[in-house]
């Protein structure tokens, strides 16, 4: 694939295939060169199917809003950058009448709305130009989504609890800057980070503290071997002391000729007072700090290229574990990849080799847990801490199946599964007209119970041998195809 298209995000898995063959109008041959568990899923369900004779020639970063072709349940009806998108339900989805979409895609239109600040898109909420909306700040959510329309459930106000892959979110420290390299300067920045104070006194005690890079693993009971970083100005003071920086006769701490001093990429004027509090802590030992803000576009441009010392990132996570795209050394220095930190390590990497070819899930995930301890004390980041539900407003006017987001969806499956229901819109309606409240909704809703299958819960081997031809076949409707990054 060409590096200049911003499309790394695919070049890992795709890499993995020679260039795919076209059979006929409807058929693509892709050919594996190497054994990898996520093969299929990668071909299946990994890439997007577009259309060569619309793409072809057209720089394909600049290609973001306009999709003439598709093949998807909805299509585009009008869109403005940074504003809204409309989409509208195809009467011809030729998955329409499959099984599995059965219930699904119920919304003839849906319109998303963007917002800069989530405070003016929670207003946008409160007075009925939106629909759903997820809260992803808790001050939004336990201070500000308060009232009359909630106490009268107008608006419902619902915790879902799924299981939903956790990701990590943290402050990538940047190893291929000097000041960084040396892991004890990493630890002491954790432990220049008061993440009780942060949740308590900033966060209304809504989330928990991330020790892992793969928290979900252990949200059932299991015992995380990893220690948790606490804050602790003194042990800070210790590794840096070990790592060679000492103050000067102005109290601010250098090594070789160089003071300590680190730039914070931000690009969220509402992170600052989390950063606020860690740069005070950070001066009483000699740090010198300072915030440079930008918008979005600007950061995710400077983050491809790894052009900051410290910010703020937030990673998503899938029901299966891939560690390379993250800690894989060889996308440390090639642009656009994920691994922000630019972390190298000869033991993580033999570990990703190793569960390439490993199909039992057991066992690659034994694997993924080790390659978290191993990182995990290379401190790339300073882990900050997670959310194990879906905080979701919404008008009571809506249907919904028992698992309302499926059973590893997050809030985008709303959407999918929903449907509108007139009687309760009409019971809205005239409980709003009469000043009258509605019946309560349940705070929360968790997921059924459900029996796991003896085999899945032992995890052996499957029954099926490794697979020694390396081709997957995929059939589309699209006669050629190519890929690109959203962006």
């Amino acid at each position: 694939m060409d590096k200049k298209n911003n499309t790394a995000v695919f070049r890992i898995g795709l890499s993995r295939f020679e260039i795919p063959v076209v059979i006929d109008d409807y058929t693509i041959e892709f050919t594996a060169k190497n054994i990898h568990w996520d093969n299929f899923n990668t071909i299946a369900t990994g890439i997007y199917i577009l259309p060569k004779h619309y793409y072809e020639g057209k720089d394909f970063n600049k290609e973001n809003f306009e999709f003439p072709v598709i093949s998807g349940p909805y299509k585009v009806a009008e869109s403005k950058p940074g504003r809204y998108i409309r989409m509208v339900r195809r009467g011809d989805y030729w998955q329409r009448a499959y099984p599995f979409n059965k219930g699904r895609y119920n919304f003839d239109d849906v319109f998303y709305k963007v917002y800069n600040e989530e405070a003016i898109g929670f207003q946008a909420m409160l007075k009925g130009d939106m629909d759903i909306f997820p809260a992803y700040k808790a001050a939004t959510w336990v201070t500000e989504a308060v009232g009359e329309k909630f106490d009268k459930n107008y608006i419902v106000k619902q915790r879902i609890f799924n299981e939903k892959p956790l990701g990590f979110q943290g402050w990538a420290m940047n190893t291929r800057r000097d000041i960084f390299k040396d892991k004890r300067v990493r630890k002491a920045i954790a432990h220049l980070v008061n993440r009780k104070e942060m949740i308590e006194k900033l966060a209304y005690n809504e989330y928990e503290p991330t020790n892992s890079y793969y928290p979900d693993y252990y949200l059932n009971g299991e015992t995380n071997p990893n220690e948790a970083i606490e804050f602790d100005p003194e042990k800070a003071r210790e590794l840096l002391k070990e790592a060679g920086w000492k103050p000067n006769a102005s109290g601010i701490l250098e090594k070789g000729g160089k003071e300590f001093s680190i730039t914070i990429l931000d690009r969220d004027k509402s992170t600052e007072k989390y950063f606020t509090v860690f740069m005070e802590a950070a001066k009483q030992l000699g740090i010198k700090a300072s915030i440079e803000t930008t918008d979005l576009a600007a950061w995710s441009a400077r983050i491809d290229k790894f052009d900051f010392d410290l910010t703020w990132a937030a990673w998503g996570s899938g029901v299966f574990k891939d560690p390379e795209p993250m800690w894989f050394s060889k996308y440390a220095d090639e642009n656009g990849q994920h691994n922000l930190a630019g972390i190298k390590n000869k033991e993580v990497d033999a570990l990703i080799e190793k569960q390439k070819s490993e199909f039992s899930l057991a066992k690659r995930n034994t694997m993924v847990k080790k390659i978290d301890t191993i990182i995990y004390k290379e401190y790339p980041y300073v882990l900050l801490w997670h959310l194990a539900n879906i905080r979701l407003m919404y008008w009571n006017k809506f249907g919904m199946p028992e698992m309302p987001l499926g059973r590893y969806g997050t809030e985008d499956y709303a959407t999918d599964y929903w449907w509108f229901d007139a009687k309760k819109n009409e019971e809205l309606e005239k409980a709003m007209k009469d000043n009258t409240a509605l019946p309560a909704s349940p705070k929360e809703i968790k997921l059924p119970k459900i029996e796991t299958p003896q085999a899945l819960e032992e995890e052996t081997e499957p029954v099926v041998e490794k697979p020694v031809v390396k081709k997957v076949t995929k059939t589309t409707t699209t006669k050629k195809t190519t890929t690109k990054k959203k962006k």
